[in-house]
């Protein structure tokens, strides 16, 4: 960002000392951090409004829902409006497939909570699968000691 000492008015309060002519911030913007002797003020949109690609000179006013059949899947920020998906196909408004992580979507944490799921899952059914091994062993075991006692018990 350079300067814009033509555009913007003289503030009442003097700059911070050494830096730059202080910049204001535009109406609709906030001050994200301050002049100093080496930067430009920053500036970012309000809450409620979004800086968009097609329009970045300045704030635009945020959806406040998303259209009939759609579902939310990012809030409004600073930097963009809020996304929304078709509700069944999980696909965005405009086509494109959502970012996973965002509101809506998998994360790639879900994934790894699959993962889990999936060994946990495993270990079980051979723990179970072990057990019923070792149960109808010890059935065996017992039918051939009660086999062998009554050939070996005198009648």
């Amino acid at each position: 960002m350079s300067v814009r000492k033509d555009e913007i008015p003289q503030q009442s309060s003097a700059p911070l000392e050494g830096s730059l002519q202080q910049k204001l911030c535009l109406p609709g913007e906030a001050e994200k951090n301050r002049c100093t002797p080496t930067k430009d003020t920053e500036c970012q949109c309000k809450p409620g409004t979004f800086r968009g690609e097609d329009a970045p000179e300045f704030c635009q006013k945020c959806s406040t829902r998303c259209p009939d059949g759609k579902v939310m899947v990012t809030h409004c920020n600073p930097w963009s409006n809020m996304k929304c998906v078709d509700q069944e196909s999980g696909t965005l408004a405009h086509g494109e497939a959502p970012v996973p992580g965002e509101l809506g979507t998998p994360s790639p944490s879900s994934g790894t909570s699959r993962l889990v799921i999936g060994i946990v899952s495993g270990i079980t059914i051979v723990l179970v699968g072990c057990v019923v091994w070792c149960f109808f062993n010890v059935l065996a075991q017992g039918d051939r000691f009660l086999q062998h006692r009554a050939a070996s018990d005198p009648q």
